[in-house]
């Protein structure tokens, strides 16, 4: 006798299939993803940190495609583009780009 899952344990599968689907990279970037780590010359020092930069990568490339989206639709004035910080989250740019330097005292 072969149990069958109840419709409840079936509908709660499916339900959970996109939340853990997210935490994976979209295949279809790979090629992309692999020329932007060559570009900028990006190295991980484990495959889980390369997935969590991956996946916040992607993140934002779709925020610069939406972006540019609503620019070619006259809601923006500018278009953005991918650089060397796109697997960065907004605080470790924040912390890397903006952190101030104490001021150094020079002896006269």
């Amino acid at each position: 006798m072969q149990l069958q899952p109840s419709p409840e344990k079936r509908r709660f599968s499916v339900l959970l299939l996109p939340a853990v689907m997210s935490d994976l990279p979209d295949a279809s970037l790979d090629a992309e993803w692999e020329q932007w780590k060559k570009t900028h010359n990006k190295q991980y020092k484990n495959k889980e940190e390369e997935q969590k930069r991956r996946l916040i990568w992607e993140k934002r490339l779709q925020e610069i495609n939406t972006h540019n989206q609503e620019h070619a639709e006259g809601k923006h004035s500018y278009t953005m583009g991918m650089n060397q910080f796109g697997d960065m989250t907004p605080d470790e740019l924040r912390n890397k780009c903006c952190a101030r330097v104490p001021p150094q005292h020079h002896q006269a």
